[in-house]
C-alpha cells in the first residue's frame, strides 16, 4: 500500500492526462487504504485535471469514502472536475447525496450535467424519479432528456418513446448511441420494434452492432423480450 502512494504521487504530477487517469484507476482498483487520503488530499491540487484524476480515483474505490470532500468538489471552478465529483457521488447514491446531483443537473455545463444526471439513476426513491422526469420532457436540449430517459428506464419507470424514435432517425451517432441505451433498459414491444429497425437499417455502423447486441442480449433472457 505505501508503495501504491508512492507510485500514485508520481504519476498524478505526468504532463499526460490520459497517463494520470490511468494511473489513479488502476490505483484505485486496487483497493488499498492507505490510497484514501492521499486521493482525497489531490482533490485540493494545484491543476484542475489532477484533481479531476482524484475525483475519478475515489469513485472507483468501490467503498464510500471522501464524501464531503467530493460534495465540496462539485463547486470547483473547473467543469472537468465538478462533472469527476458528480460521477464519483453515483458510486455512493444513498449517502445523502441527492441534493447535490440534483443541482448539478442544472449546472452551467452540459457535461457536468450529463454527469450528474448518469448518477441521478442511480439514487433510488421517487425523488430522484422526479427530477430526472422533469430533464426528460425539457426539449430544449434532446441530449440531457435522453440521457434521463435511460436513468428512468434503468429505473424500472415506463418511458415516453418517442424522442428517442426521433433521435434514431438522425445521423448525431453519440446521441443515436444514447437512444439506443434507453431501448436495451426498456422492455417491451415498441422497445423491440425500435431496436429492430434500427438494427436492420441505421446508417451507422457503431449504432447497428449496440442494437444488434441489445436484441440478442433481450432474446437470450429467460421470459423471452
Amino acid at each position: 500500500g505505501v508503495r501504491a502512494v508512492t507510485i500514485f504521487e508520481k504519476t498524478i504530477e505526468d504532463p499526460s492526462a490520459a497517463v494520470r487517469d490511468a494511473s489513479a484507476i488502476a490505483l484505485a482498483k486496487m483497493g488499498f487504504d492507505e490510497l484514501d487520503q492521499t486521493f482525497i488530499e489531490t482533490l485540493a491540487a494545484r491543476n484542475d485535471s489532477v484533481r479531476a484524476a482524484a475525483a475519478k480515483a475515489l469513485g472507483q474505490l468501490g467503498r464510500s469514502v471522501g464524501i464531503e470532500e467530493l460534495r465540496l468538489a462539485t463547486t470547483d471552478p473547473a467543469a472537468g472536475v465538478r462533472a469527476e465529483a458528480m460521477r464519483a457521488l453515483g458510486a455512493s447514491p444513498e449517502l445523502g447525496v441527492l441534493d447535490v446531483l440534483t443541482k448539478g443537473a442544472h449546472d452551467q455545463d452540459k457535461m457536468v450535467r450529463a454527469a450528474a444526471i448518469g448518477s441521478l439513476a442511480k439514487v433510488s426513491g421517487p425523488a430522484s424519479t422526479k427530477v430526472l422526469f422533469e430533464i426528460s420532457v425539457d426539449t430544449s436540449s434532446p441530449a440531457l432528456a435522453v440521457k434521463a430517459l435511460a436513468g428512468l428506464a434503468a429505473k424500472g419507470e415506463t418511458v415516453d418513446l418517442s424522442l428517442v424514435e426521433r433521435i434514431l432517425d438522425r445521423r448525431d451517432s453519440d446521441l443515436m448511441v444514447d437512444g439506443v441505451d434507453v431501448l436495451k433498459a426498456q422492455k417491451g414491444d415498441a422497445s423491440l420494434a425500435l431496436l429492430t429497425r434500427t438494427m436492420e437499417g441505421s446508417l451507422d455502423l457503431r449504432v447497428r452492432l449496440m442494437a444488434a447486441v441489445v436484441l440478442v442480449n433481450r432474446l437470450q433472457r429467460s421470459g423471452g423480450p
